[in-house]
């Protein structure tokens, strides 16, 4: 047997759709305004969709929510899809996984794993910036990044989204050897 624990993923997302000038945006499912029977939403069934651009490198680190149906759009608003007449993209659907288990001031969280705080973190591109815990231990990786230039825009620009996730392994004898399961 073990201990219950995490697997910790993420993936970097070097995106470059119709070109190197990109921009993100929050997209969640939402019931409309009004109540049943008004002219806004007779039926009460209604329901758009609100999208919410990340502007700046500081706002770029997001949680999903199972809420809302949260997607992210990466977008090229220089390029026009000839079909729909909006800007080309490319939807990131989140993986539907669980909150980082570790309370916020547990000592393996900082130095290790405050990489895993949101699902999305999104930043400019920048030579070296290749894996979100940082290249050595002792580094924090996306949340220094995030913190150093958390003014820097991140629409219209070369971007790297960062999406991660994780599974949650509550251990098992069946387990061993080898995990199958999960």
């Amino acid at each position: 047997m073990a201990q219950h624990h995490q697997h910790i993923v993420a993936l970097r997302l070097d995106t470059e759709i119709d070109g190197s000038c990109n921009t993100v945006e929050t997209v969640d499912v939402v019931p409309l305004d009004g109540s049943t029977s008004s002219k806004a939403n007779p039926y009460g069934q209604g329901f758009t969709v609100r999208k919410n651009r990340l502007e700046t490198q500081g706002k770029g680190g997001v949680n999903t929510s199972s809420e809302t149906g949260r997607v992210w759009m990466v977008i090229n608003e220089g390029s026009v899809h000839p079909h729909s007449g909006g800007p080309v993209g490319y939807k990131l659907i989140p993986s539907n996984s669980p909150k980082l288990m570790q309370k916020d001031d547990s000592p393996i969280l900082r130095p290790i794993f405050s990489h895993a705080r949101n699902n999305l973190w999104v930043t400019r591109y920048k030579d070296g910036q290749i894996f979100a815990g940082g290249f050595y231990k002792s580094e924090l990786g996306l949340p220094d990044w995030m913190e150093a230039e958390s003014n820097s825009t991140i629409v219209n620009t070369d971007i790297v989204l960062w999406h991660v996730f994780n599974a949650v392994h509550v251990a098992r004898a069946e387990d061993f050897p080898l995990m199958s399961a999960e």
